[in-house]
């Protein structure tokens, strides 16, 4: 679901966590001159293509599969969030840290 906030009497946080439940954008539009524009950019963004053939892995060691976050679309052209929380590590960080293991990899694939 994408969200549209048009004038000065909506909610920006509602159309944001609107958005953000419905796995879409937010646009806020406070200025007629630029709602056009700005639709016209949001529709773009919206027919680009996703990368949906990818895959994440993280060592499950270091990381709490209960706590990540892993999106299942990746949007071309613009910066994707990857959210990994650190289990409590068993010694120092540098101990944990300083093998010669793959924390976290990322792979697109090619159809």
């Amino acid at each position: 679901m994408h969200a549209i906030g048009i004038g000065a009497g909506f909610s920006m946080d509602l159309i944001k966590r609107g958005a953000q439940a419905g796995h879409g954008e937010y646009l806020a539009i406070v200025s007629n001159n630029s709602v056009s524009k700005k639709i016209i950019g949001l529709l773009e963004y919206i027919i680009k293509p996703k990368l949906t053939n990818f895959e994440i892995t993280y060592d499950t060691n270091i990381f709490d599969k209960q706590e990540c976050s892993i999106p299942t679309k990746i949007s071309k052209g613009k910066p994707n969030n990857i959210y990994l929380k650190f289990k409590p590590l068993a010694g120092t960080v540098e101990e944990v840290l300083n093998s010669n293991q793959t924390y976290l990899n990322i792979a697109y694939l090619d159809e």
